[in-house]
C-alpha cells in the first residue's frame, strides 16, 4: 500500500489472490535441497537423459561434493567458479558449494577465453568445476598459470549417464573426451566425491553471505558480479511459490531447458524445483 493506502498501479495486474505484502522469510540455499530430501527422499529429482536421480541421492552426491571441496581448502565465502551445460553435475556442484561455504560463480561454457580470464580474476576464483569436453576444457586450462585459477576439478558427460549411453558416449564421442592430466592443478569430479558425504557444518547467515556472483551480460562494459545472497535467492524462489500456488512439490515435472547458469533458470528452474 501507498502512504494514502492506495494498492500499488502494478497490484492490479496481479492474480487476485496474490498478496504483494507477503511474507518472506530469508533462508540459506542448502536447506532447500535438505528439506526436500527429507521429504521426498524416494523421489525423481533429476532426470537426465534417462538416469534418475532421487532427492536422498541427489543431496548425498551434493555432501559428497561439499565434503571434497572442503578439503580443497573451500570454506565460508570462498569462490568456486561452475562451467558447466545443463547436467546433473551442475546442479551437484552449486549446491555443494553453498554447502562448503563458499560462494557459486557462474560461467557461460561459450564465454570466449578473454572473457573467462576477466571473470576469474574479478570474481578472485581459484578452483573451476567444468566438463572434459575440448570446446569447454581447453579454454579453461589456458587459465591455469594465466590468471590466479590453482586448480580445475573435470566432470565427465558419460559419467552421468545411464548404462547403455554411458558406454556408447564414451566410443562413439571418444574425440569429444579430454583424459583427466594427471598433475597437481586437476581433480576428477569423481575423486571429489570420493568420502563420507558429512562436510564440516558451516554457519550461513542469510541475508549477509553471498550465495552467488552473478555476471551481467557487460551491454554498457565490463560484465558486472552481482553479489546475490542467500536471502536473495531464497526470496526468489518464495515468490515463485506465491505466484504458482496450486504447484504440487514432490510431484509436478519442470522442463529445464533454460541453462541454469543464467539467473532466471538458476532461480525459477533449479532452485524453485527442489523447493519443499
Amino acid at each position: 500500500m501507498t502512504e494514502v493506502n492506495q494498492p500499488y498501479l502494478w497490484e492490479k495486474s496481479y492474480p487476485a489472490d496474490l498478496d504483494w505484502r507477503a511474507p518472506l522469510a530469508p533462508h540459506a540455499l542448502p536447506a532447500l535441497i535438505e528439506n526436500a530430501a527429507k521429504k521426498y527422499a524416494s523421489r525423481p529429482a533429476i532426470d537426465f537423459m534417462d538416469r534418475i536421480y532421487s532427492f536422498a541421492e541427489l543431496a548425498e552426491l551434493v555432501n559428497r561434493a561439499a565434503a571434497g571441496l572442503q578439503t580443497q581448502g573451500i570454506g565460508k565465502g570462498d569462490r568456486v567458479g561452475l562451467m558447466l551445460p545443463n547436467c546433473p553435475a551442475m546442479v551437484i556442484s552449486y549446491y555443494a558449494v553453498l554447502t562448503a561455504g563458499g560462494t557459486v560463480v557462474n560461467f557461460n561454457p561459450l564465454y570466449a577465453e578473454e572473457e573467462i580470464h576477466v571473470q576469474i580474476e574479478d570474481s578472485e576464483c581459484d578452483i573451476l568445476i567444468t566438463l572434459d569436453m575440448p570446446l569447454i576444457y581447453d579454454k579453461a586450462a589456458k587459465m591455469l598459470g594465466s590468471t590466479r585459477l590453482k586448480k580445475i576439478v573435470l566432470t565427465s558427460m558419460a559419467e552421468q549417464l545411464p548404462f547403455p549411453k554411458s558406454l556408447l558416449y564414451r566410443l562413439l564421442r571418444r574425440k569429444d573426451i579430454v583424459p583427466l592430466p594427471l598433475d597437481a592443478h586437476h581433480l576428477s569430479f569423481m575423486a571429489l566425491c570420493a568420502n563420507d558425504g558429512r562436510p564440516e557444518p558451516v554457519d550461513i547467515d542469510p541475508e549477509a553471505d553471498i550465495a552467488v556472483l552473478q555476471y551481467t551480460g557487460g551491454t554498457t562494459g565490463r560484465p558486472k558480479g552481482a553479489m546475490l545472497t542467500h536471502a536473495n535467492l531464497t526470496a526468489n524462489v518464495q515468490q515463485a511459490t506465491y505466484f504458482f500456488p496450486k504447484t504440487k512439490f514432490g510431484e509436478e515435472v519442470m522442463m529445464g531447458v533454460l541453462p541454469l547458469f543464467h539467473v532466471f533458470a538458476m532461480t525459477v528452474v533449479m532452485n524453485f524445483s527442489v523447493h519443499a
